[in-house]
């Protein structure tokens, strides 16, 4: 990712596709100081979390193919940044909201 040098507060967004629950830390370094400025190279943390408020059915068969409804708070709308795994086996996404 590159930030040009304007005088104006810089945001810039991360996605982190499909990233286990945990903490994670990263860092902002500049590739030319100089021109830049300094950076405040300190580490930045954040905390990735969902709630699982449900799961139905609760029951399906052992041969799989059952479609589970998953509801929380904190999931994407995008499909390819959940991970669902049914004991050592990730499961297809079918439909994805934040709820």
């Amino acid at each position: 990712m590159s930030v040009d040098n304007s005088s104006s507060p810089k945001t810039f967004t991360v996605k982190f596709n499909g990233a286990p629950i945990g903490s994670y830390t990263f860092y902002v370094e500049a590739n030319s100081p100089s021109q830049y400025g300094q950076l405040d190279t300190a580490a930045i943390s954040f905390q990735t979390e969902s709630t699982i408020t449900s799961i139905s059915p609760i029951s399906g068969s052992v041969l799989g193919g059952t479609i589970l409804t998953i509801t929380g708070t904190n999931f994407s709308s995008t499909k390819n940044d959940q991970a669902v795994k049914v004991g050592k086996y990730y499961c297809d996404i079918l439909t994805a909201s934040p709820t």
